[in-house]
């Protein structure tokens, strides 16, 4: 039996490139916001290829066809001008495609499906309150209306397919003077296959639940309880 270390020349490994797809804000939000909170200039990367736009809220697409033909040409066109590079898909708010278009959680769930095989990793936002997860519950009180079934549809199979599941919500009893509530990262129902292509443990996902603070400068401080 012997030991072998691997090392990783990281001065040749090419720069990630961005898919954003959002369907709640524009691109003047997100420029506004990413540069205040991490300084990057996102006009920049706009520039050099690594980052792309996709506004699904002015220009909103109604239909299963017209939407999937639109991001798969967005991740086919930043993948010709970046084909070394690794591609990450992030969407903001995929759900809302379930009350303002056709689309019901099986059919966005398969295209999610389609589209998640042509990057190398996928990042989801999505809305998980309480009202709508209701109709995951057993419930005699009142019958779910049709959006909360198919959102509480939709975020469970997302759940069931990732690697990491990571949620916030605020406290309780309301947002405290230094505390406004609480972060919490556990294993998707997808974990396990992912660590078996890993192999080497490297992208194992470590559970942990964190307090957080908005403050007033809108910047957001994240620690663990009993550690301020």
């Amino acid at each position: 039996p012997h030991n072998t270390t691997h090392y990783r020349d990281h001065s040749t490994v090419e720069p990630s490139a961005v898919l954003l797809v959002s369907w709640l804000r524009d691109a003047t939000f997100w420029k506004s916001e990413i540069r205040r909170t991490t300084g990057l200039d996102l006009t920049k990367a706009i520039h050099t290829n690594r980052f792309t736009f996709l506004d699904l809220l002015t220009t909103p697409t109604q239909d299963y066809q017209n939407l999937t033909k639109r991001l798969i040409d967005a991740i086919t066109t930043l993948r010709m001008t970046r084909p070394t590079s690794k591609l990450i898909l992030l969407l903001d708010s995929p759900d809302i495609a379930l009350a303002t278009s056709s689309l019901t959680s099986q059919s966005l769930s398969t295209l999610l499906l389609t589209v998640r095989s042509q990057v190398h990793c996928t990042i989801l936002s999505c809305s998980a309150d309480l009202p709508l997860l209701s109709a995951a519950t057993q419930s005699t009180e009142s019958w779910p209306t049709p959006i909360e079934v198919e959102s509480a549809a939709f975020l469970a199979s997302q759940a069931h397919s990732a690697r990491m599941v990571m949620s916030v919500r605020e406290l309780e009893t309301g947002a405290a003077k230094d505390v406004s509530g609480v972060l919490r990262v556990t294993r998707g129902g997808g974990c396990e296959a992912f660590d078996h292509i890993d192999g080497d443990g490297s992208g194992e996902v470590r559970e942990a639940e964190l307090l957080y603070l908005v403050q007033r400068d809108g910047n957001v401080k994240v620690f663990i309880r009993g550690n301020q």
